[in-house]
């Protein structure tokens, strides 16, 4: 029952929890597919990015503000992202003998 004494049907907890559910079910099956195509080190980087999105995703759909802090360690996770996976490579120096 709620406060105004509505009784609240059993539909009103199972649309939440299948919604969860059936979200995770799909992230699963996209992940593990992304594993088998590309490879566990590539995949993983999808953890590391997920913060980034969020903080976009944030401010695009629910107004968040988005401060230089953000912006600045959302750039390093990036950046660290591009080097794990050699999309970005630092020049190397040479040794002279």
């Amino acid at each position: 029952m709620t406060a105004s004494g509505q009784r609240v049907g059993l539909d009103i907890n199972v649309r939440p929890a299948a919604n969860a559910t059936g979200g995770r079910l799909v992230a699963y099956i996209l992940y593990f597919r992304l594993i088998g195509r590309t490879g566990p080190a590539r995949a993983l980087t999808v953890t590391f990015l997920v913060p980034v999105f969020a903080i976009f995703y944030g401010a695009l759909f629910l107004g968040e503000a988005v401060t230089g802090w953000m912006l600045l360690c959302g750039l390093a996770v990036d950046c660290g992202t591009a080097l794990s996976t050699g999309l970005l490579e630092l020049p190397r120096r040479r040794h002279k003998p």
